[in-house]
Order: structure tokens, then sequence, then C-alpha cells
């Protein structure tokens, strides 16, 4: 997971992983003198940062010259600030009243500064002897939250307790709190361990086994997103090893597209919330992006207190990278198709055009003409939709502008004194359920202006206008990691013209003409309304719904992504 294993100085024990939380019983200050100064001497020389809280029988100044004798570059260390021996009094007491909470608070503190100041971590120690009768309860309970979450921090922790104030009752709250004692019996340190923490160790030593071989990255990092715990399936994704990112901050791993994400996620995880599976993007050390599946999880401590945010990702760009192939393949496969459909729909065309020749009587040329205005509509949504970038939807602003140059072709009616208006909704993009039968709508409603508005008369105008009216907007659920961005939108199209217009005796419900049978027919398909009014020309409005679904990026990722219905509580 990191390279966790630290000199601790003392013979007895050898090296001990981040996250040691062990205790000393002495009887006399060279007792003190004889583990705390191998113990810090290794932490100087291995880039800990140290903290040494002493009291008596050996007191601050006294501490200095026990760690000169062996460290003799101590004031070097003590000047650079690497090393700080401080009496209980401005660290444990508060106006003479022990603060555990202070203490603790105290402890990251100095941890997230080391961090933060390029050490490997925290190495401390205190002294207990100053320790009132009333007091003791409140200790224990303080070191029993330490000892429950310490081994997630880049901290080792060595207490020393006086045995000349520890009964048989205190000495076995210290053991059950600690992860071993050490105790000095015929002049010689012993290593004492409860068997119920060793075995319940070789349990969390498998897990972490566990945890070490997994191919996916498997990372903590504290409340204050310092990453903590980095394992060799991260070292694998993101590209770092542990030496090089643990105490750096999280967002070291964000793209610039996603700056901020890791801190919306962290607020949702301290309010007790998880996010599971969910799909974004990470940066690697070399600057390369990679998709990755992510669940975030909130860690507490024995005593419910959340301490730290775990996450597992695994990436996924293998995947996302064939599904790209595989959508690239299909957008293929649907070009060629709607090129065939095109081809099909034209010759189509051209064999109404050339059945149409064949009769003499005008009233059926111009039903074959009207036939095959329908097809070459259709025709012109596979036209562009085997030229553009989109498969399955279509930009009708652009599609509807070129159906009605086309009208006025067919009616050959381009060169006179017929005028054509539009004012087109931008990005306005329809599904192939809805582009037909609009195409066809229009279609119709454009030729009948043609043929019918303007008998007598010189010229005049025909107008088409789109516009678009938000009903609301809605953010799916992210339980599958897939965010969606969900709107209803009601679309008001109307095509008017400044002609004749249509007799009040004719009904627009009960005319049995085919192309407003067909026009009635299509609205209905469409869950649409259609309106006329009559003055000054005639003027067709429908009024449709579509909703629109696409991949939230509409927003910043991070806060569109990251709505209260995007989490599971």
């Amino acid at each position: 997971m990191r390279k966790n294993v630290r000199n601790s100085g003392i013979d007895i024990i050898g090296d001990v992983p981040w996250g040691t939380h062990f205790c000393q019983f002495y009887q006399t200050k060279e007792d003190l003198a004889d583990i705390l100064v191998p113990y810090f001497k290794a932490g100087l020389e291995n880039n800990e940062y140290c903290l040494w809280i002493t009291s008596q029988p050996l007191e601050v100044e006294e501490a200095k010259e026990a760690l000169r004798s062996a460290v003799s570059d101590i004031d070097f260390y003590l000047e650079k600030g690497q090393i700080e021996i401080i009496s209980y009094i401005f660290w444990c007491v508060n106006g003479g009243i022990y603060n555990p909470e202070r203490v603790m608070n105290g402890w990251f503190e100095k941890l997230n500064h080391a961090l933060e100041s390029g050490y490997e971590g925290l190495r401390l120690s205190g002294n207990t002897s100053w320790l009132k009768t009333e007091e003791w309860d409140d200790f224990v309970d303080s070191e029993k939250k330490i000892d429950s979450s310490i081994d997630k921090y880049r901290m080792i922790a060595l207490c020393t307790y006086p045995l000349s104030k520890c009964g048989a009752n205190k000495i076995i709250d210290v053991i059950i709190n600690h992860h071993f004692a050490l105790i000095k019996r015929k002049g010689k340190w012993e290593n004492i361990e409860s068997s119920k923490r060793k075995k319940t160790e070789e349990k969390i030593q498998i897990l972490l086994n566990a945890v070490e071989s997994s191919d996916d990255a498997i990372v903590t990092r504290s409340l204050e997103d310092i990453i903590i715990s980095w394992n060799k399936g991260a070292e694998q994704i993101h590209g770092y090893s542990a030496e090089e990112i643990l105490g750096k901050h999280i967002s070291i791993l964000e793209p610039d597209n996603l700056k901020g994400e890791m801190k919306q996620f962290s607020e949702k995880i301290k309010q007790g919330k998880k996010i599971q599976h969910y799909e974004t993007s990470r940066l690697k050390k070399d600057g390369t992006i990679i998709n990755v599946s992510v669940t975030l999880s909130p860690v507490f401590d024995a005593s419910g207190e959340l301490v730290a945010i775990s996450a597992i990702a695994r990436d996924i760009t293998e995947r996302i990278n064939a599904e790209k192939s595989l959508a690239k393949a299909e957008d293929a496969r649907k070009k060629e198709i709607h090129h065939r459909i095109k081809n099909n729909l034209q010759v189509i065309s051209s064999l109404l055009d050339l059945q149409a020749d064949k009769f003499e009587d005008e009233n059926v040329r111009e039903a074959f003409r009207e036939s095959q205005s329908r097809v070459l509509s259709m025709s012109l949504i596979h036209e562009e939709l085997y030229k553009g970038e989109e498969t399955d939807t279509l930009d009708f602003s652009a599609y509807l502008q070129k159906l009605a140059e086309n009208l006025f072709q067919t009616y050959s009616l381009s060169s006179q004194n017929i005028r054509l208006y539009v004012d087109l909704e931008e990005n306005a993009s329809f599904n192939m359920d809805t582009v037909v039968p609009l195409g066809i709508i229009i279609n119709e409603l454009v030729s009948n202006s043609l043929k019918h508005a303007f008998q007598g008369r010189d010229g005049g105008e025909i107008r088409i206008k789109l516009r678009r009216e938000e009903n609301g907007e809605c953010i799916n659920s992210i339980e599958d990691g897939k965010g969606e961005c969900c709107k209803s939108i009601s679309f008001i199209l109307t095509v008017s013209d400044d002609g004749i217009g249509i007799p009040e005796s004719l009904d627009l419900e009960n005319l049995e003409t085919l192309g407003f049978q067909l026009i009635a027919s299509l609205v209905d398909q469409l869950d649409g309304e259609l309106k006329l009014k009559r003055n000054n020309g005639a003027e067709f409005t429908i009024r449709f719904t579509v909703t629109e679904m696409d991949q939230i990026a509409c927003c910043h990722p991070a806060l569109n992504r990251l709505s209260d219905n995007s989490i599971l509580g």
C-alpha cells in the first residue's frame, strides 16, 4: 500500500509500520532516555518530523541534553524545526485542565504540517507522569480513539507511563489500548503484546495484503483531502509511487476540466453518503487522462466519528475506448444505412416523376408531384444524417432551411416575388421520431401556401418560425455512474403566409384533402396541438414537446453531477 516500514531505532522492536501506537513503562529517567533517545534519533535521520512532549522526570532541557549525547548536530535539527521538545504544560493542559480533544487535534495538525513541509510523517512521544487520578478515565478514552484510527496515518506514537503511578488495572488499560508495551525486567527490555490484539492484527494483515495486491487503486485521504495511503494498484493506475504522492493534496489527480470535483465529493462524504461506481476522469503523473470508475466511502473510527475517506478507482480506459470504437463502427453502419435509404427514396422520387409524365390530367400530375415532394422531404433527412456528425439526431434548423429552398425550386418559384423568411431556434436537434413527421408537416404547409395562397397576386411572404420553451429540468440519479441531464422542452412551430387565407367556411378538423389529413395525423403522432389563425392570410401553429437527454456537461461537471439526487445516502 505504501512504504510504511520505518526504523524505530529501538533494537527490541526493529522496524515498525506507520500507524504504530505503542507504550513504555519506566521507573527512572534513565529508562526514558534509554528508549526515547534512539527512537527520536532514528526519526531525525529518516526525515521524519519529531514531537517530544515532556514531563517529570525528564523535562525539556534534560531531554535536549540526552539527545545531544547521541545526536551531535541536535542543535541543527532544533533550529531547522524538524524536532520540537515541548513541556506538557503547553500541550496537554489548558488553564491547568486536561483537554484530550485539544491534544488529539494537535497531533493531526502537526502531521499535516509535517507532510506539507516535505517530511515523511510524524514521530511523537508523550510522557504521562503529570496525569491526575481523576483524569485517568478521560485519558484512557482518548487513547482508545487514537488507537482505533492511528493506523490510517503516517504517524508513530510512543506513550510513556511511570510504573510508580500504574496499578494492575491501569497497566491493563494501557496494554489494551496500545499495539504493544515495552517493560524492563531484570535489566532487559521486553515486548509485551496481548494475544487478542495479535489475532486481530493477523486478520487485519490479511485484509491489508488483499488491498495491496488489488489491481484497483485503493486510496485513503484525510478529511483535509491529504493522501495518507496508496496501494500498488494506485501506483500502476496513476503512475505515482507512494513516496512521491503521500502527503500531497488529492487534487493532484484532477484534470483541469474537473477541478473542484473531489472537493465536492468530500463534502458529500462528510454528510455520511457514498458515491458508487461513478465514472469520471483522472490525471496521471505523465499528464495523460484516464477514465476511472470510482467508489468513495466514509471511514469511521470505533466511536463512530468520521476520520477519513476511502476511494477505490478502477481504470476503465480500455472499456471506454472499446465503447468508442464500437460507437464509431455503429455510426459508420448507420451512415451507410442513411445513404442507402436516401438513394432508394430518390429512386422512388424519380419513378414518381416518370410516372407523372404519362398523364395529361393536371390534377393527377399534381398528385404525383405532391407525393414526390413528400418523398424528397424524407430523403433530405437521410442525406443530412449521412453528411453530418450525428447519426440519430438532426440539426432541424439547417434541415428546415434546405427543405424550404427545395420546395421553392420544386414549384419553380425561386425567381418569383414570393419571399421566404425563416426564424429558427439555434441548436434545435431532434431524433428521427420527431424530425420525419415535422418535415412532412412543413412540406405540406409550405406547399399549400405556394400553390394556393398567392393566386392572383404578384407576390407575398411565407414565414417559418421555430422557438423553444423550457418546461423544466431534472437530473437523474447516477447510481449507474453515468449522470444524465433530462429536459422536457416545448417547441412552437409557426408556418404562415400573407396570402388570400383560408375561408371561414372550411373547418380545419373536417378538411378531406390528403395533405391536411396527413398534417392532422402527424401532429397527433407528435402528441402535439395544431391551431389555425385566419387574420391577414393563414397562420398554422403547432406546439409539441420533446425530451432531451444529454451527458451532464452543461455546467461544471463537479456541480451538475453531484446534485443530491446523484448520491446514494
